[in-house]
């Protein structure tokens, strides 16, 4: 099964203040796993993720299993995309809005050499993202080359902390910031006393997304929302997707001493490994890969791999194959082909399932 999505050019920009406008905020969910996001869009490119009558947000939402909405056109010149799930989930979303904005911004003739986004942090979690005498923050500045601003103000017992900078940068603050919050216990009121923390940052390439689960795409025009954590302990936490690396790309996404597995294992919480050329002859110029986790893992795992394999040559067409079970196949295909011809519309790539 093999997919040819066009790469993006090069990683990119956006301005914007950073708490102006911070609206459409939600109660803090009592799921620490759980946040909320608002990625600014500039007002002239609001259209391309919105879609025509809001189908493209839809679809973002559907695709990245987590909620995701425009806010109303106002007095200044941006927008935002205000993103609520869990933070896998809505890292997947955050990619899947880069993408059509830079692909609106490239159509425009411009170019986005910032992004910004507005992270919620629980009013309760804020001193552990600040640090004594601010260190804790100032080494997330550091580590993560982001401008950070976290707000004084609270909106819905939640502060507004400002990310701006290049996608990577921004991911490898909020996944820092991320880590921080959830050690600290939900507390209605938001009272819970916090003693200290570990920071924990780390890169990540991220991008666009495609949903690897089978069936996906049924009824992919509606909102899907977030499930409870009830429901989350009984996810396909141990679901396994296999893809093929070509050869000549595999040294990219391994990295130096194993870096860039590393880095892709502990960005997007999936367990990545990859076969030596010698344990699958079946596959002479290409290396097996498989994931193991949850399916907003293992779909952010696969564009981090996306992105390694084919970073030296963005402007091309890339090609990335799955493996996948007769069953599997059957799905895909869909009754006389009709999912195969959605994805394809949908998603504007060439896709095709081949027996081997």
């Amino acid at each position: 099964f093999s997919v040819k999505p066009a790469l993006p050019a090069a990683l990119p920009a956006l301005t914007a203040g950073p708490h102006q406008g911070v609206t459409q905020v939600r109660a803090p969910s009592n799921d620490p796993d759980e946040v909320q996001l608002q990625f600014t869009v500039p007002d002239k490119f609001a259209g391309a993720i919105l879609g025509k009558a809001g189908a493209q947000v839809k679809q973002t939402a559907a695709t990245a299993g987590c909620k995701v909405s425009m806010t109303t056109r106002g007095q200044g010149a941006d927008r935002r995309a205000v993103i609520m799930g869990t933070y896998s989930k809505a890292m997947v979303a955050q990619g899947m809005l880069f993408e059509q904005l830079m692909e609106a911004a490239r159509a425009a003739g411009t170019e986005i050499n910032e992004v910004v986004v507005t992270f919620l942090v629980r009013k309760e979690a804020a001193g552990a993202v600040i640090g004594k005498q601010g260190a804790t923050l100032k080494q997330i500045r550091e580590a993560s080359g982001a401008k950070i601003q976290l707000a004084r103000e609270e909106v819905e017992s939640q502060r507004p902390c400002a990310l701006s900078g290049s996608l990577q940068s921004v991911m490898h603050a909020e996944k820092s910031i991320f880590d921080l919050v959830r050690q600290v216990p939900v507390s209605p009121d938001g009272s819970t006393a916090y003693s200290g923390g570990v920071l924990v940052a780390s890169p990540y390439t991220g991008g666009g997304s495609y949903n690897l689960d089978a069936g996906a795409n049924k009824r992919s025009d509606q909102a899907v929302h977030t499930p409870s954590a009830k429901r989350q302990r009984v996810d396909d936490s141990e679901a396994s997707t296999k893809l093929l690396v070509p050869a000549q790309c595999a040294g990219a996404v391994i990295g130096k001493a194993g870096s860039g597995l590393k880095e892709i294992r502990e960005t997007t919480g999936a367990h990545v490994d990859m076969m030596q050329q010698a344990q699958a002859p079946q596959w002479p110029t290409d290396r097996v890969v498989t994931l193991k986790g949850n399916a907003a893992a293992r779909q952010a795992a696969v564009l981090a791999i996306l992105r390694m394999a084919y970073q030296q040559n963005r402007d091309s067409t890339c090609t990335l194959k799955f493996l996948v079970t007769g069953q599997q196949a059957g799905i895909l295909i869909g009754e006389q082909g009709n999912t195969l011809k959605y994805i394809r519309e949908q998603c504007g790539v060439s896709v095709q399932v081949e027996r081997k």
